[in-house]
């Protein structure tokens, strides 16, 4: 029971662990703030529904993703089963867990977050290979994975597929403050992909570099910086899909 951090420490003590992925199936009763990863996967219902719930549920294959990443002059690895995010993103679930304020509500420091990466965060020159082809992109916000949903229920990457063997990628390039604002009701909709500052891919894997360093989070929490590079892993493990 938990949110996306919950379930993102499940999973690295499962890879962790040396268990045969096939062997175990990962459920959520959700708990959690952002509850993004269900969105995905489906919801139970209240938690007084649950064993009716659980009979009607059933398992299926799900990818994982495998982030590198740097964090005090040194590689790191990460596992995570939603998405990660860089720059914007990153911005924001570093402001969460470092920030100073006189907030206590979870939500309402998101918000707070939120405001602040909108009103003080800028956009990097980001250099990119995806699965070998190279560019670069100056870009406000990126987003790369196997879940639909992120920021609290932002439709990010619309087209994923928890089970296709690719990630999806979604790049939000320079735009105004006042154009970042009128475009969230389009993000949450999952409908602003047709905008001219937004560019969606799909790999098998994608390196990211930049000279200045760049915030990276996985699942919602604050983890390093660039350089990264993101790797799909088809049918990783079982998990438990609500009805």
């Amino acid at each position: 029971m938990g949110g996306d951090g919950t379930a993102n420490e499940v999973l690295n003590g499962l890879f962790l662990s040396g268990v045969a992925t096939d062997e175990v199936v990962l459920g959520m009763i959700s708990g959690g703030t952002g509850n993004d990863w269900v969105r995905t996967i489906g919801r139970h219902g209240a938690l007084q529904q649950i064993p009716r719930s659980l009979r009607a549920a059933d398992t299926v294959a799900y990818d994982a993703g495998e982030l590198t990443f740097t964090k005090e002059g040194a590689t790191s690895k990460r596992y995570f089963l939603n998405i990660t995010g860089l720059g914007f993103d990153g911005f924001v679930t570093r402001e969460l867990a470092f920030g100073k304020g006189f907030l206590s509500n979870t939500r309402y420091r998101y918000w707070a977050a939120l405001l602040k990466g909108v009103l003080r965060y800028k956009p990097n020159i980001l250099n990119f290979v995806i699965d070998d082809v190279p560019f670069s992109y100056t870009c406000m916000s990126v987003a790369a994975g196997i879940g639909k949903y992120n920021g609290g229920g932002m439709k990010q990457l619309p087209f994923a597929d928890y089970n296709d063997g690719k990630l999806d990628l979604t790049l939000i390039t320079t735009m105004s403050k006042f154009k970042m604002i009128w475009s969230l009701p389009k993000l949450k909709r999952g409908t602003f992909t047709g905008m001219h500052q937004v560019k969606t891919f799909q790999a098998v894997e994608i390196k990211i570099d930049s000279e200045e360093e760049v915030f990276v989070e996985a699942d919602g929490e604050y983890l390093g910086t660039t350089p990264a590079s993101i790797t799909i892993i088809p049918d990783a493990l079982r998990i438990l899909r609500w009805k």
